[in-house]
């Protein structure tokens, strides 16, 4: 009895041990597999963050790329602006130096216009010289029946009657020594002739200077020859310079006036 007592006692006993170990065995393994299984989630967790990190890293330089592209778009859109704006001041300094420079040329033509226009519009007056024997010196007296007077005139100027065949026309004597024959007789009319006994010359006063611009005489002729059936014309000679020549002959009832406005621009006209 006693002996199958410690049969079965050392039996459960084994038993204990054997169990003991199986479930140590067990336990064991358990935790090789927890092991296991915390190696592949500490793998992954660090893949993950691997990953999460590559993106992080994927990102900055993404942002620090365009931040780059960025900054060299300013720095070149900046360039431009400078480059530009110095351009424009070049542009604008040689804006304003032909605006300078026109502004200038204007003034310059306004100037002369104006004065021009002053000589222009400077007062044109009359002068009357005689052409009368008694104011007139006989400077020639030929065979062929050639007379010639000369009367006083203005300014340097002076005028010479010259008388033939009882025919008068006038020669205009220039301060410089030339004579600009006028020739009434091939210009206006031939036949028996005779002058007005007043010259009327057209001065114009500039700074105190007399400039004679025109020249008025009367012309009286009779192409039959009777003294007492004459034709009177008023012949407007131009004086400008060396450019002395008739231009207009007037036979309207209002001669005198309209002689004097063509004296007056005698020296824009063509001669006869």
């Amino acid at each position: 009895m006693n002996d199958e007592c410690g049969i079965e006692a050392g039996f459960l006993h084994s038993s204990f041990i054997v169990y003991q170990r199986s479930g140590r065995k067990r336990t064991d393994r358990k935790k090789v597999r927890l092991t296991k299984v915390k190696v592949i989630i500490m793998n992954k967790t660090l893949r993950i963050k691997s990953s999460y990190i590559n993106i992080i890293r994927f990102m900055v330089m993404i942002v620090l790329c365009v931040f780059s592209m960025s900054g060299c778009r300013q720095a070149n859109d900046l360039a431009n602006a400078n480059k530009a704006t110095i351009s424009n001041t070049a542009a604008n300094t040689n804006s304003n130096a032909n605006a300078n420079s026109n502004a200038n040329s204007n003034l310059t033509a306004n100037s002369n216009a104006n004065t021009e226009d002053k000589k222009s519009n400077a007062e044109i007056e009359t002068i009357y010289t005689d052409l009368t024997e008694g104011k007139c010196k006989t400077t020639s007296e030929d065979e062929s029946d050639v007379i010639t007077q000369e009367c006083p005139g203005v300014a340097g100027y002076k005028l010479e009657v010259a008388e033939h065949d009882a025919q008068k026309t006038i020669n205009v004597l220039s301060p410089s020594g030339k004579t600009y024959s006028l020739d009434f007789q091939g210009k206006v009319s031939g036949g028996l002739s005779t002058l007005g006994e007043k010259a009327e010359w057209r001065v114009k006063k500039t700074g105190g200077k007399e400039q004679p611009v025109g020249l008025i005489t009367r012309f009286n002729f009779s192409k039959s020859g009777d003294p007492n059936n004459l034709t009177s014309y008023l012949i407007v000679t131009k004086i400008d310079g060396d450019k002395v020549c008739i231009t207009d002959i007037v036979k309207t009832k209002d001669a005198n006036e309209k002689a004097r406005q063509l004296a007056d621009v005698a020296p824009t006209k063509p001669c006869l």
